[in-house]
């Protein structure tokens, strides 16, 4: 009655008792339709929010699988042939259920949205000019980069001091060089 709409076509509440669907199999649904032009039609706070529940979620489904590995094998994923395939099957799994979940991460990046907003208002005060752009710039640096980072760095820390196997990310290089060098070899074959 007030003359708002939503702007949502999603069916309403209503349609959905209607139909005999449950509230969680609608809401289900009208998430499924967010995508992420619609996160960037709601503004910068509702795509900072999708970057970081984003984030989030895939740095959780890495040290998921890597926490798998490590205890079930005794040995990083990074010097132990079994414990990769591990990793890697472990990960794949958790890939896959994030895709599933996407509608649920839609839906609360435009629901937290409003608190990041709020991150990017305190950091307006400590950027030259008071401009909002930078502000964001600077939010999605330290939420989106460092917090990404600390977070993973942390679990991997976390990993190591509750299976008491050592990640070996040293071993990143000689890994990455050994995979270059199976490129090569293919390439040439």
């Amino acid at each position: 009655v007030s003359g708002k709409t939503t702007g949502s076509p999603s069916p309403s509440v209503a349609d959905a008792e209607s139909s005999g669907e449950s509230g969680f199999a609608a809401w289900w649904r009208r998430a499924g339709k967010i995508d992420k032009s619609t996160i960037a039609a709601l503004g910068g706070a509702a795509l900072l929010s999708y970057g970081l529940i984003s984030n989030l979620f895939y740095v959780s489904s890495l040290l998921g699988a890597m926490y798998t590995a490590c205890n079930l094998h005794a040995a990083s994923p990074l010097v132990s042939k079994p414990a990769m395939q591990t990793f890697v099957t472990t990960y794949f799994g958790l890939w896959m259920i994030q895709n599933f979940l996407r509608p649920a991460r839609m839906g609360l990046s435009v629901a937290i949205s409003p608190q990041t907003d709020k991150i990017v208002e305190f950091f307006r005060k400590y950027v030259p000019g008071n401009r909002k752009p930078l502000a964001f710039g600077l939010t999605v640096f330290c939420v989106n980069v460092l917090g990404t980072f600390a977070y993973m760095f942390g679990g991997f820390f976390l990993i190591t001091a509750v299976t008491g196997v050592p990640i070996e990310v040293g071993a990143l290089k000689s890994l990455l060089a050994a995979g270059k060098a199976e490129v090569a070899k293919n390439a040439l074959a």
